[in-house]
């Protein structure tokens, strides 16, 4: 019986190189079949219809249809299948199995998932069709991120609030967030400073930042001339070039796990918002942060 295989996983894992090296390898006894490639064809990459400027189904419908009669149509000639697509929907596999029975039988090939999504973006920027990391976390968390329970409440420890700095309680006033020693000109973000400062009354504030701690003392003195008192702050130490979600994870790992209570988490960047939630904590998210 002929053979349907699915590949499975993120856009960029690599799923589309490991299809057609086989293609490569099995000369004439595979055929591959993509949404993507379909859609490139036949909508120049846009697969649904603009009529009144508003985006419907009617196109995917149409590319689903043809994706699925190539399918049959290769089985027809005596030939495997590779389902090149993310297929990562719960009903995939049934919807493949129902369409090729008696015909082949359907695999997952699901190496792909153990490419990380931070991996996954790195890849797709070098793409000139590239989704964006947006896009790409996107489809992370609506199909792969796991639920993860809070941390368990621990008797005898303070609780706190996790605190980050550029974009969240300074706004960077014009200056790049690798000027650092220029810190001492952010302004205030209002909102973020008058809830801390509300906080503070009653829990421990941690300053949590990817900011470089050769401007630890300017940043000190910043936070003390808008009022806001915290219990501690953990900073990038300098010269350290890896991304703020992997710093704060340490940080967090390191010196708050097991030592605070943590109400909740103030944080703008995407990427770090996603780590605080997969650690089961709550994240105020207080400004746009895809970058």
């Amino acid at each position: 019986m002929k053979r349907v295989i699915l590949t499975k996983g993120l856009p960029a894992s690599g799923k589309t190189t490991w299809a057609k090296t086989l293609l490569r390898k099995k000369k004439g006894a595979w055929v591959r079949v993509s949404l993507d490639d379909l859609e490139a064809m036949c909508f120049d990459g846009w697969r649904f219809s603009l009529e009144k400027a508003s985006p419907t189904q009617r196109n995917e419908a149409f590319l689903m249809g043809m994706r699925d009669l190539l399918i049959l149509k290769a089985l027809e000639n005596n030939q495997h299948v590779l389902v090149d697509e993310m297929n990562l929907a719960d009903d995939s596999l049934d919807y493949f199995t129902k369409l090729v029975e008696g015909l082949a039988t359907v695999e997952v090939e699901d190496r792909f998932l153990s490419v990380s999504v931070e991996e996954c973006v790195k890849r797709d920027l070098q793409r000139p069709n590239s989704l964006g990391e947006r896009a790409i976390r996107k489809i992370y968390r609506k199909y792969l991120q796991t639920s993860t329970s809070p941390p368990a409440y621990l008797e005898g420890r303070p609780d706190c609030i996790i605190v980050d700095m550029d974009g969240t309680l300074a706004l960077l006033n014009g200056r790049s967030p690798y000027e650092a020693q220029k810190c001492d000109t952010d302004l205030p973000n209002e909102p973020v400073v008058e809830t801390v400062k509300k906080w503070q009354e009653a829990v421990d504030v941690v300053i949590c930042s990817g900011r470089t701690d050769d401007a630890k003392e300017k940043t000190v003195d910043w936070l003390r001339s808008y009022g806001i008192e915290f219990k501690a702050l953990h900073m990038r130490q300098t010269g350290d070039m890896r991304k703020d979600a992997v710093i704060k994870e340490e940080i967090y790992r390191d010196r708050i796990e097991g030592k605070y209570n943590v109400k909740f988490v103030l944080d703008d960047r995407n990427q770090v918002v996603e780590l605080w939630r997969g650690l089961g904590l709550t994240v105020f998210q207080v400004a746009e942060g895809d970058f």
